[in-house]
């Protein structure tokens, strides 16, 4: 009997050539959307974790009748360009609690609420020799502030690890980081003025108006709503802020007060405004300020080559802009390519200026 060949089936080299081809063309087309989904849903949760610190701030505000204290009794409350004596008299003793810390109970933290001893301080910030309770493994607040919390940090933000610097300005104790800051205004951790000192100084916007440039959080006090008047829906709570900045010392840090990484600040115009102030000023006219961004204003700034945001910056991973609660409790996306007057408005909360559309 004669046996017929028969013809082996499979893919000839050039067939699979192409076929590669094709999975690889569509794994280009699949790959960029699978990432925008993603990112789609992480800004979700960071939207979601905004709202919660909204309720929680509210209900504080139900409780306390006013919003939680920015800093209370900082160990940097008070910069050296002030009278030192006068400072010490002023905090006559260093705590470091923030205005996280305060609302723990608010955001199904209370068991470590509970642990703290508001007593002793939550940071080893001290500066100008006020005296200080004390920091060491007996301190509750030293472990209690190295816990990691979920609710205060934006999933889009890939830095981790904690905060552990020894510098003099900058001192924490593997303090946990956070993605948000409170909006301030024009003041910030080192300030001697406490936030109800803030009611009368003004400063010159872009389009030449003076204006009130307190914010809703400052030193040893906040606003209650009725000290918002140009409504809570014209004013920023807390905005985003991210942990890689122009250097690992300025990452915000929830529970350890210190002389950066509590405030977020809104500061615009120029140089000449507030008398030629130093160039750590930069950075903080826009969201998610570059070098490049000062460089328009005042060139002096662009010798320090590092384009991440300063300290005081708010700023995200997101693209575009960044995440805001609004005292309201309402959450928006604000452009970073938003008008600085504006800007200005947003981070004031009795400028006296109507704010358009955004």
């Amino acid at each position: 009997m004669v046996r017929l060949k028969t013809k082996k089936s499979g893919f000839t080299l050039i067939e699979l050539l192409v076929v590669i081809a094709i999975i690889a063309i569509l794994i280009a087309l699949l790959l960029p959307a699978v990432q925008q989904a993603r990112e789609a849903a992480r800004r979700t949760q960071c939207k979601n974790n905004l709202k919660q610190i909204g309720l929680a701030m509210h209900n504080y505000h139900d409780t306390a009748g006013m919003f939680p204290p920015g800093l209370i009794h900082g160990g940097r409350g008070c910069n050296g360009a002030y009278n030192v004596n006068l400072c010490r008299t002023l905090t006559p003793f260093v705590l470091n609690h923030t205005a996280w810390s305060m609302i723990l109970p608010y955001f199904d933290q209370a068991p470590l609420y509970n642990s703290m001893d508001f007593s002793l301080p939550s940071g080893p910030m001290n500066a100008y020799g006020r005296p200080m309770g004390v920091w060491d493994a007996t301190n509750p607040n030293q472990l209690a502030t190295q816990t990691y919390m979920k609710a205060l940090q934006c999933p889009s933000d890939p830095a981790v690890g904690k905060e552990t610097t020894g510098s003099t300005a900058y001192v924490s104790t593997n303090a946990e980081t956070a993605t948000y800051l409170l909006s301030a205004g024009w003041s910030h951790e080192s300030d001697a003025r406490f936030w109800h000192q803030w009611r009368t100084p003004t400063i010159h916007l872009p389009n030449n108006k003076r204006v009130r440039r307190q914010g809703a959080f400052g030193l040893n006090g906040a606003a209650r709503i009725r000290d918002i008047t140009d409504g809570t829906s014209n004013t920023i709570l807390v905005g985003e802020s991210t942990k890689d900045k122009r250097s690992p010392r300025y990452m915000p840090v929830w529970g350890q007060g210190r002389h950066v990484g509590v405030f977020g600040r809104t500061i615009v115009g120029n140089t000449a405004t507030y008398g030629g102030a130093a160039a750590w000023m930069g950075g903080i006219y826009c969201i998610n300020c570059k070098t490049e961004d000062r460089c328009a204003i005042d060139g002096n700034w662009c010798g320090w080559g590092d384009k991440r945001p300063y300290a005081w910056a708010y700023s995200s991973k997101h693209t575009g802009g960044a995440q805001f609660l609004l005292a309201d409790g309402s959450t928006h996306f604000i452009s970073d390519n938003i008008d600085q007057n504006t800007w200005a408005y947003l981070g004031y909360i009795s400028d006296g200026e109507t704010v358009g559309e955004w």
